[in-house]
């Protein structure tokens, strides 16, 4: 499973990158706080709910392999309920704006399809 976490650090680092800008951006703008703090929140829990998945999708595989007979998921409802629960916190918090924190909540996916189509092209024009 190293192979999956060499993989995901690129994520890890966009994604940390993103949240230094956010943080920076609402230190800087004063009128618009809300806007990159919900980002920051959204970006966090997408985050937190990447790492879920790969430490799921890392229990699955060694399953596999090792010829287990244990059923697993892949924490489906624990990654929705998360996602609910920053958007609810975003909507209740007047210092949040909850679009925004939505948006964040789909900052990993977005990132892993970029960097997959620029590893891809990458790759094609070396050979």
């Amino acid at each position: 499973m190293d192979e999956l976490n060499r993989q995901f650090r690129p994520v890890y680092k966009v994604s940390f990158v993103t949240m230094g800008a956010c943080a920076v951006c609402w230190a800087i703008f004063p009128d618009v706080r809300s806007i990159p703090a919900g980002l920051l929140l959204g970006i966090a829990a997408s985050l937190l709910n990447f790492w879920y998945l790969g430490l799921k999708v890392s229990q699955f595989a060694d399953g596999l392999l090792n010829k287990k007979a244990r059923r697993t998921s892949l924490g489906f409802l624990t990654r929705a309920s998360v996602a609910v629960l920053v958007v609810g916190l975003a909507m209740k918090t007047p210092h949040l704006n909850w679009i925004a924190a939505l948006a964040g909540l789909f900052f990993t996916q977005l990132a892993t399809l970029l960097l997959g189509v620029l590893s891809y092209f990458h790759k094609t024009k070396q050979g």
